[in-house]
């Protein structure tokens, strides 16, 4: 009997990820069709979007209302310093209010939107035909309705809110130091190509290692369930050593693959932090010779760079975002899988 049950679990960890390969497309058709069930909420979520719109312009005043104050502090400005100063005390406080307000109405949302996914993925499982059941195992259906799940409540309730507000202060930010410097603005510019064409690179292969690391972390939840469920049978045979073994082999498999996933991801995010700072310091180069050459104040540079600041940290966190919507991305795969699967009659 056990060596009936190791045969049988030995030649099937290989046969767990059996749907087929999909176009990117196809992939991101699956993500968003994930969102049906975020509709059902569709008025918390779009407060939520409202307080993150509020959010991102309440932040995005500071660095003009911080310039000001250096214009003020040397008599280039109307308004004196210490208005300008309670000016910045209310941005901030109004600012805590928002994301607070934000935060509450996309937790509500995405803890919502998990439910309702748990309750029809199981709903889905129970009413599938045995022969999906030999198809597959319960480890790997676990790890479906448990990690995938809880991979893309971290996306919908965290990540996707972020994302938005990372674009929204890439966008206006650049808007506003253009009209500030458009020659200043130029130079910072230089750097996007490079973004761009590293995220289309790096993004392949992080997709890639992120399902493949899904798909290992279920093998390894395939062996648990199977260990515990016969565990008398186990224990009669003393056969702990083995099934230590299997399970060993598995978890070192997954960390395998999220170490090379977690490789690329840095790989990514150093190349886009060195592109963008390094076109600060040029940025920063220049702004000093025209504020020397008296083509701008030392306000209009302390406001360019400040949001040049902001500009390079959303590229940062847009970069970093992008590797964890491509996990969840492979998640969603995995779910709708499921859930498209004919029920018995």
């Amino acid at each position: 009997i056990p060596y009936l049950m190791v045969d049988s679990a030995t030649t099937n960890d290989n046969n767990i990820s059996e749907t087929p390969k999909l176009t990117s497309f196809e992939r991101w058709q699956h993500f968003f069709g994930i969102f049906r069930y975020v509709f059902k909420y569709k008025l918390a979520f779009i407060g939520g979007i409202i307080f993150l719109l509020l959010s991102t312009s309440i932040s995005l005043l500071f660095p003009y209302v911080a310039s000001m104050l250096a214009d003020s502090a040397v008599g280039m400005a109307d308004l004196p310093v210490n208005e300008v100063g309670m000016g910045l005390v209310a941005i901030l406080i109004v600012q805590g209010i928002f994301s607070y307000m934000r935060i509450i109405l996309f937790a509500q949302v995405s803890e919502r939107t998990m439910g309702d996914i748990r309750k029809d993925l199981y709903g889905k499982l129970i009413t599938l035909d045995l022969y999906f059941f030999e198809k597959r195992r319960v480890g790997e259906l676990t790890s479906r309705i448990t990690a995938d799940v809880t991979q893309l409540q971290g996306v919908i309730s965290v990540t996707l809110a972020e994302f938005f507000r990372q674009v929204a202060t890439l966008v206006v930010g650049i808007i506003i130091i253009f009209y500030t410097s458009p020659r200043l603005t130029l130079i910072m510019l230089s750097t996007f190509p490079i973004g761009v064409i590293a995220a289309i690179f790096f993004g392949r292969y992080i997709r890639k290692l992120s399902r493949q690391t899904q798909d290992a972390l279920a093998t390894a939840n395939v062996v648990v369930e199977e260990t515990l469920q016969s565990i008398q049978v186990v224990k009669a045979f003393t056969n702990e050593w083995f099934e230590q073994k299997r399970y060993t082999g598995s978890i070192n498999e997954v960390v395998d693959y999220a170490l090379r996933a977690a490789h690329y991801r840095g790989l990514f995010v150093s190349f886009i932090i060195s592109a963008v700072f390094g076109g600060i310091v040029l940025v920063l180069w220049q702004g000093a010779l025209m504020v020397e050459s008296e083509l701008m104040t030392i306000g209009e540079l302390i406001r360019f760079m400040l949001y040049t600041f902001f500009i390079g940290a959303s590229i940062g966190g847009i970069g970093n975002m992008y590797g964890t919507i491509q996990q969840a991305v492979g998640a969603s795969e995995r779910i709708n899988d499921i859930l498209g699967e004919t029920s018995e009659l």
